[in-house]
């Protein structure tokens, strides 16, 4: 997304989702390895799904814990593979 008059403004993609109506988006600012979406995506859905339905309201939790076990298991000094997670929204 974009406008013609302002060429240095760009949305990022997770705020286009929010735009268009989504109240709740996790998405990454930059490439991720391929080994460390699977597992931060299963703790991610694993951790909604866990009481039978998507919990409302807690996926920055879920983000945050899934992130939590990239980074003890890659380590802090990798940064660059834990780092790029966001959630934005509610």
């Amino acid at each position: 997304m974009g406008d013609k008059q302002l060429p240095d403004e760009a949305i990022h993609l997770a705020s286009g989702m929010l735009t268009a109506g989504y109240s709740s988006v996790i998405a990454t600012m930059w490439s991720v390895y391929d080994d460390d979406a699977p597992l931060v995506a299963d703790r991610v859905y694993a951790q909604l799904m866990k009481d039978g339905g998507i919990g409302n309201g807690e996926a920055g939790r879920a983000l945050h814990n899934a992130v939590g076990e990239l980074r003890d298991k890659v380590g802090e000094k990798e940064y660059s593979r834990w780092v790029p997670y966001i959630h934005i929204g509610s």
